[in-house]
């Protein structure tokens, strides 16, 4: 008898165990309809792929919360669909599916009443389905409201907010609301800003708008703020064709053409900046070398983030500089260090400088600095950074002792905040350390 009770309890505890978190469906979609009609449920559909992290996660840590099993249990029929098998491959083009975990709320007809993508935890899923139940709030309203006509400022930027977090493709939806727009209400903060946000594509209307007016929005954004903006985003653009493999006919063809033909005062330095990227990401590093002194001397002057963007290819790039070269990149570091004395990047970079011309004496001093930034910053990484540096320094300029007691306190911080260092620092500094004991 005792065996049977207790046979009993396992079972009730285990069916409890399982009943925890969201209950998700094991039935074809016409099967997962009628359930929802029946039940008088929405319909909710977790669209993942086996390869997508953060849906390994969303089915490991949130899912199984009992919090959220209990909201959505009595109000929806959950389903999990895999993108790339099965009944999933023809649902995930149906509902325009383009990212993973993407959640869809449907009503039990299948038709979309809300969606968005990327991880969410506990309280964000919740959040989701309350939106989901709420006629007024549901994303598929907001799409119909903006495509009959509603051009308020308010619901314009609560419109691409929610569009974004879709994965949707906002520049359209952008340029047709800017064109909407009188001219006079083109050229303000709020539509800037629209730009800034929801702009991705630069052969779109909005980045068009932009850059061909470059002077009247210059009369009401900071006009460094608005030349950062451009040129990173070209850049960007051009980096990604890069890692596509189709860079050099995209830069030949059709961003350099296009640029020569706009209103854009800076094009000229735009262009030769998108070139010598061009180069370093093709890793064509002597021709990119080439450029950069010619560069920096016409268009760099004071500009710091530029001239340590350009300085920087000396770290990575496997070419020797030739001395002349060298003592240039070491003047242009120079100036970086007048411009912002308390930047440790721009010590560290003329500590390497230093180092790779054998100016010792001059890495030393670098190397001081940088521990001394170090040590005031509260932030441990930062901290670390600057031992490690300094200790390698040490180490290449003949001084092992003072070397190893910088590595060591590299060390002490390692161990003291082993949960934010990630695994390259730990090794590096056990592989320093064991090198200048040996």
């Amino acid at each position: 008898m005792k065996r049977i009770i207790l046979l009993s309890l396992l079972v009730l505890s285990s069916n409890h165990i399982f009943s925890q978190g969201i209950d998700f469906e094991h039935s074809n979609w016409d099967e997962i309809k009628a359930k929802a009609k029946t039940e008088k449920k929405l319909i909710f559909v977790d669209v993942y792929t086996d390869w997508c992290a953060p849906c390994k996660k969303m089915s490991k840590e949130v899912f199984p919360i009992k919090e959220l099993g209990d909201y959505y249990n009595p109000r929806f029929v959950s389903v999990k669909i895999d993108a790339e098998k099965g009944e999933g491959i023809a649902l995930a083009k149906k509902y325009g599916v383009i990212s993973y975990p993407t959640f869809l709320f449907l009503d039990a007809t299948g038709k979309l009443l809300h969606i968005t993508s990327a991880y969410a935890d506990k309280d964000a899923m919740i959040e989701l389905a309350k939106t989901a139940q709420n006629p007024k709030k549901r994303f598929t309203v907001l799409d119909d409201e903006f495509n009959k006509g509603n051009r308020d400022k308010d619901f314009i930027k609560k419109y691409l907010s929610q569009l974004i977090k879709l994965g949707g493709e906002t520049d359209n939806k952008l340029g047709i609301y800017l064109n909407s727009l009188p001219q006079k209400e083109v050229f303000t903060k709020h539509t800037y800003e629209l730009i800034h946000k929801y702009a991705f594509n630069i052969k779109s209307i909005p980045f068009e708008i932009l850059i061909n007016n470059f002077d009247s929005f210059s009369k009401i954004i900071p006009e460094k703020k608005l030349i950062n903006k451009i040129s990173k985003r070209y850049i960007l653009t051009q980096s990604h064709h890069v890692g596509a493999g189709f860079a050099e006919k995209y830069v030949d063809t059709t961003v350099i053409p296009f640029l020569r033909t706009t209103n854009y005062p800076y094009k000229d330095k735009l262009i030769a900046q998108i070139e010598i990227n061009y180069l370093k990401n093709c890793q064509k590093y002597k021709e990119a070398i080439d450029r950069i002194i010619p560069f920096l001397e016409q268009y760099a002057s004071d500009d710091f983030d530029l001239i340590m963007d350009h300085i920087g290819i000396a770290n990575y790039s496997p070419i020797d500089l030739k001395s002349d070269t060298l003592k240039e990149f070491i003047t242009w570091s120079n100036k970086t260090i007048l411009i912002r004395p308390q930047n440790m990047d721009a010590h560290i970079m003329n500590m390497k400088l230093n180092l790779t011309s054998k100016n010792y004496n001059q890495a030393i001093k670098q190397a001081v600095i940088v521990v001394d930034l170090g040590n005031k910053s509260d932030d441990p990484l930062k901290k670390l950074h600057a031992y490690f540096m300094a200790a390698k320094t040490y180490s290449q300029a003949n001084d092992k002792s003072t070397a190893l007691k910088l590595a060591k306190k590299s060390q002490a911080i390692c161990t003291k905040h082993k949960e934010k260092i990630n695994s390259y620092y730990l090794n590096s500094v056990d592989e320093l350390i064991k090198k200048l004991s040996s």
